[in-house]
This record gives structure tokens, sequence and C-alpha cells, in this order.
């Protein structure tokens, strides 16, 4: 396959409790017409296991990962999705050094990114909704409404965060205005990501797993 090619998964549409269903197809990164979506996630650890079949072959993916497409996938039109699990060859739970830089490489074309937390249950996850749908209630109140602690006020008013390395997980969101971060079926936004992760932290709560490493 030549280097400047990848395979994206084209992920069918369906009801939430239909089977997944899917194709790859091989895309030219130099294409700018041909646009996806890159999943970001950390499915290794899942202790439950789903199906979905790909180009008519049925193959197995963490459970959670399942989740993610489900919540992830159209109702009426296929979604172009790029994660690892599926686009490249990861029979070995250590990805390759290769593989790694390869998925900066798809990471950065992609026209946005979706960093998949988990669903409302999942450690870190559920907090981290309950955050962002009171700042999405709080928004809809308007400027002046809320009456709270300085470090709460901080959180919400505070400048967004600048100093991470470019190419970061945390740099691509940030630049990328389609980018968002999922939690069942709730997507926050990169500005609201972060008041929602500085909420937390002022009440004492960790980050979610795959956000640790965000400069807030």
């Amino acid at each position: 396959m030549p280097q400047n090619q990848i395979y994206i998964l084209q992920l069918d549409p369906g009801a939430p409790k239909q089977i997944l269903k899917g194709r790859l197809e091989l895309i030219s990164l130099s294409d700018p017409d041909r646009q996806y979506e890159f999943v970001a996630h950390n499915c290794q650890h899942s202790t439950r296991t789903d199906n979905i079949v790909v180009n008519d072959v049925e193959m197995t993916v963490p459970g959670s990962l399942g989740d993610a497409l489900r919540q992830l996938r159209r109702m009426n039109s296929a979604r172009p999705l790029w994660l690892d699990t599926i686009c490249v060859d990861a029979s070995s739970h250590q990805l390759s050094p290769e593989v790694e830089s390869w998925s900066l490489v798809t990471r950065y074309r992609a026209h946005a990114l979706l960093v998949w937390l988990g669903e409302h249950h999942d450690f870190g996850a559920a907090t981290f909704r309950r955050f962002v749908n009171t700042i999405a209630s709080l928004d809809k109140m308007g400027p002046g409404s809320l009456e709270a602690s300085h470090e709460t006020l901080s959180a919400l008013e505070g400048p967004m965060p600048i100093d991470f390395d470019d190419g970061c997980l945390q740099s691509v969101v940030a630049k990328k205005s389609g980018s968002r971060v999922v939690v069942g079926e709730t997507e926050a936004d990169y500005e609201t990501t972060i008041k929602a992760l500085r909420w937390m932290k002022s009440f004492g709560y960790e980050s979610p797993s795959l956000l640790a490493d965000w400069k807030i």
C-alpha cells in the first residue's frame, strides 16, 4: 500500500441494537475531498467483546469500542471513521512504533477527532458527563446567572490553555472545530471539555484516563 494511502471504515447506518456493519475503503491522504473522523479511544482493557461485520467478514472488537461505534453511527448514512483496531493490523496488544507514528499522521489529517470516554457508567465518564450537562444548562441561562465560588468561576471563565505540545491529542482536538469528546449520547466541544475538567478538578475528581495529561 502506498505511503500516502490509508484504510478507513465506512460505518453503515443502523439503529442502536442492530448489528454493526461496515466496509474498509482505501483513500489517499492527499485528496482533500476524502474526509474522515479519527476515533481516539482506550478500550484495550474492556472485559466485554462485541462483533462487527467488515467487508462481509465478522470480527471481534472490545466491548467498549462496540459501544462507541453504536453511538457514533448514523441512522441514514454511512460515517467514515479511522480507528486503529480495525483500520490497521493490531493483532499485537503492543502497537509497533511504525503504527504509532502512522496513527499520528492519520489523526492530524482527519477533519475532526472523536474522543470516546465510554458509556455513562464507565469510570470517570459519568462524572465528566454531569459537569458537561451542567455547563450546557448554564450556557442556556445566559451570563451573570450563576452565583458560585471563585474556584467554579475560574473553571468556567478562565482562558483556554495554550501550553501543550503541538501534535498531541489535545492540540489536534483544539485546532479542529468539529472535534468532540463523547460520553454515551453526550458530546462536548473542546472549550466545554476544558471547563468540565477544570470544574471536576476543583471538586477533587480525577480526569478520565484518556484526558489525564491534558493541560487545563
